[in-house]
């Protein structure tokens, strides 16, 4: 399958060193996938990382730490990032696309209609540049499939299905190929569920593993400890929406900043990737602290249970920086070398509250 990955999808793992990245990766051609990268899509990951990386170093100044932190040029540290996104991208051997062959009269034409996946405030040009892009692959003489990856289900798909391209762009197909498309285009909001359709479900599954695990009996790995000694490591920091924890919509930049105990380890499941590597993944139940950022006085007068960051809080500002509890469920994954019998590769993910009541 060729596949396209919209730069919400890398921005999940600048690194490409998660569990999901790392399944892709495996066996990637002999499944007979291909990678394409939009010029686009490539400019606004190393875009974004820049962006996330500066917003750090305003917050450390905040809270009084900028002694201590040095910020490069901002063209130095994008050439450093991309260099590195390049490189890791190159174990995928992937193709670099160009901008699209659309003309500016027909995307401002499908802005001022309306035309997904422009929004009717007209933003939505570089989604389209996306799309386009797309198109144009779809152009070449090939027959096989497309495999489109975008979190963006809201401009990308239609509204009673998530999984089917919305009308405007089925549209644009049967425009452009008049019937004559004979592969699909398959969309996928995640790269877990591409990974989890087209990988894990091929995979032979390890009962005998999964026992161990359940019964802290296989050698080289106790997940309860692991978690312990390892989960501030790769989970430190992790945004989250305030739906997935179940605190209001009015909190935001929601981040775990740390565990205070691993209550239960359940639902094990064991996968074999390769001759040496183990798919693990498994439900943890946790008792987390989780910073965000809200208005001061809804902080105040809704949220009994939330801790004010003094040391971030600024009088002056209607905003503030502030600390909750929460026992809630973290789904996460390893990838566990049965030869070294080390864990290369762990990713939270995502999380969901927790049925019991704390």
């Amino acid at each position: 399958m060729r596949l396209i990955l919209d730069s919400n999808i890398y921005c999940k793992d600048y690194s490409l060193s998660g569990t999901t990245f790392q399944a892709l990766l495996t066996d990637f051609h002999i499944r007979g996938d291909s990678l394409f990268v939009p010029r686009i899509v490539l400019e606004e990951v190393v875009n974004k990382y820049y962006e996330e990386y500066h917003q750090l170093f305003r917050t450390a100044t905040r809270i009084g730490f900028v002694n201590y932190i040095h910020l490069p040029n901002s063209n130095e540290e994008r050439e450093r990032y991309l260099t590195y996104f390049q490189e890791k991208l190159s174990a995928f051997h992937y193709s670099l696309l160009d901008y699209p062959t659309i003309s500016h009269e027909d995307l401002a034409k499908k802005a001022l209609e309306y035309k997904k996946p422009f929004k009717q405030d007209g933003q939505g040009y570089r989604d389209s540049l996306i799309w386009a892009t797309v198109l144009d692959l779809a152009g070449r003489e090939s027959t096989e499939s497309i495999g489109f990856i975008s979190a963006n289900t809201n401009d990308f798909t239609d509204r009673v299905n998530n999984r089917q391209l919305h009308p405007d762009l089925r549209e644009d197909l049967e425009r452009r190929f008049a019937g004559r498309c004979v592969f699909e285009i398959g969309y996928y909001p995640s790269l877990e569920t591409y990974v989890q359709e087209h990988i894990y479900s091929t995979l032979e599954i390890l009962t005998d593993i999964e026992t161990r695990l359940d019964n802290n009996s296989y050698e080289g790995l106790d997940l309860k400890r692991f978690i312990e000694d390892n989960v501030n490591e790769f989970a430190l920091g992790k945004e989250f929406s305030s739906a997935e924890i179940g605190l209001p919509d009015e909190l935001s930049s929601v981040n775990l900043s740390w565990i205070d105990d691993v209550l239960n380890i359940e639902d094990i499941s064991v996968r074999k990737l390769s001759e040496t590597d183990i798919m693990i993944s498994f439900f943890a139940e946790v008792v987390c602290n989780f910073d965000f950022y809200a208005n001061r006085y809804y902080v105040l007068y809704n949220l009994d249970d939330v801790n004010p960051r003094s040391d971030v809080t600024d009088e002056r500002d209607d905003f503030i920086r502030a600390s909750v509890t929460r026992q809630v469920v973290l789904i996460i994954e390893l990838i566990f070398n049965v030869t070294s019998r080390q864990v290369t590769s762990k990713q939270v993910i995502s999380v969901h509250p927790s049925d019991v009541e704390e």
